[in-house]
């Protein structure tokens, strides 16, 4: 990892202990487009199809509500219990496979030729 992206990763988690509620939701913004976009197999977030953008905004949210718990997989207080997914994405897997699959950005295509 080159000296910028560390320094550009400390920045991110300092801003995600410390930062206004406006900061944090830009440092989840870029990072759950830059996960998305390698799901989809993307060099670049802007690439990301406006269909999606319902999931990021879905994503963002679940992100932001967990600011605190992260790495757990469940955490509980005063009778109330939650349960995180592995994945933020899990749930849109379908879309993504979708996407894949009609972009051909998917599982490696074969090709046949048949020589006469």
């Amino acid at each position: 990892m080159a000296d910028n992206q560390i320094y550009e990763t400390a920045q991110q988690v300092k801003t995600m202990i410390s930062g206004t509620t406006d900061e944090k939701l830009a440092v989840i913004e870029t990072l759950t487009r830059q996960r998305l976009a390698r799901l989809l197999h993307l060099t670049d977030t802007t690439q990301i199809p406006d269909s999606f953008n319902d999931i990021v905004q879905d994503v963002m949210r679940k992100r932001f509500n967990r600011i605190g718990n992260e790495g757990y997989k469940s955490y509980s207080e005063a009778g109330e219990a939650l349960t995180f997914p592995d994945s933020d994405f899990d749930e849109y897997q379908n879309e993504i496979d979708d996407y894949l699959n009609t972009t051909g950005n998917g599982k490696e295509q074969h090709a046949r030729f048949y020589i006469y």
